[in-house]
């Protein structure tokens, strides 16, 4: 027999608010484990059919230049914000093994490098030959020219198209000579590797920080290789990395850049996907960023900046490859 309906109603509606408790509870408590593991997810990680770890670098926007005092000198000013298209870039700088499995594949393909390993500079001295036996740690004494046409190489390599061409017509690819690459003889949309320009290699090693360097205001020889380990350059990913996954990004080797030097261009950069001044002839520098093993605390900051001529090598510089996404 049905008991009363007075009896049935209460017991019904608090049935059914307990229920709808339960499931705002469930979804916010759903709600709260996605924000978290967005915040605390790392960019993907992809290798290449060449063997290389490329982190899958987003796009945004960032504050560029030296955000705290003495930073990055003030070739670093003024602070300026820059809007990157997303790119991917190479998680370890590139090694000497990699290196010259690229190049020995590159030569036989009519590709002429500027620079012969081992040797500095072109020259007959092998007095490097030690720093670069070593297989695994970044490869040194090379000229930008040389890093360029070791993108395109591997481009080529992979089946992908290059982004160097020797005119702005960019019908002939750059394999071979000491020809000072424009801004439009390169392909800027191309799946191919490059340089990194500066505005994206700051953006990657700052990975979302505003602080001097990527892991904060302070650094010490657990951090980076820098002058203070008394070491030379080290096995590439000694160091832990930034929060994006990227290894080495202060110290071990300053890090060759696309961009050409010039104080008035970075004092007026352009606020998206700014590619450095175009070459007028004056210019004769390119930029170099990160610090190297022998260099002290203050040139391993986020924004610090140098310069090198392009068509030398030097015993604490090398560079890792990005590609646009």
């Amino acid at each position: 027999m049905r008991g009363n309906i007075k009896d049935v109603l209460p017991l019904s509606y608090a049935r059914i608010v307990s229920i709808l408790f339960l499931v705002v509870m469930l979804v916010a408590s759903f709600a709260g484990c996605s924000d978290d593991s967005d915040k605390d997810e790392l960019p993907s990680v992809y290798t290449s059919p060449s063997g290389i770890e490329m982190v899958s670098i987003p796009g945004g926007s960032f504050e560029m230049g030296d955000l705290t005092e003495g930073e990055g000198r003030s070739v670093a000013l003024p602070v300026h914000t820059v809007t990157l298209s997303p790119f991917s870039m190479a998680q370890y700088e590139v090694t000497y093994e990699k290196w010259m499995e690229v190049k020995n594949w590159a030569e036989s393909y009519g590709y002429t490098f500027v620079i012969n390993l081992p040797g500095a500079m072109g020259s007959e001295d092998d007095s490097n030959s030690e720093v670069l036996e070593d297989e695994t740690h970044p490869v040194t004494y090379i000229a930008w020219h040389d890093m360029v046409l070791w993108c395109n190489a591997l481009s080529e390599k992979e089946g992908l198209t290059p982004c160097y061409y020797t005119s702005s017509a960019k019908t002939t690819v750059y394999r071979s000579g000491l020809i000072d690459i424009e801004n439009d003889w390169v392909d800027w949309d191309a799946d191919g590797y490059r340089l990194p320009t500066e505005a994206e290699w700051e953006y990657a090693c700052r990975a979302g920080t505003t602080t001097k360097y990527s892991f904060g205001d302070a650094i010490t020889e657990i951090d980076a290789n820098y002058d203070e380990n008394e070491n030379g350059t080290v096995t590439v990913g000694s160091y832990s990395p930034n929060d994006w996954g990227l290894h080495d990004m202060h110290g071990n080797v300053v890090e060759r850049c696309w961009d050409w030097y010039d104080k008035d261009y970075y004092n007026n950069s352009p606020s998206s996907d700014p590619r450095g001044p175009s070459n007028d002839y004056s210019l004769w520098t390119r930029v170099a960023r990160s610090g190297d093993w022998k260099g002290r605390a203050v040139t391993q900051t986020s924004a610090y900046r140098l310069f090198l001529p392009p068509n030398v090598g030097f015993g604490a510089v090398g560079f890792r490859p990005v590609h646009s996404n």
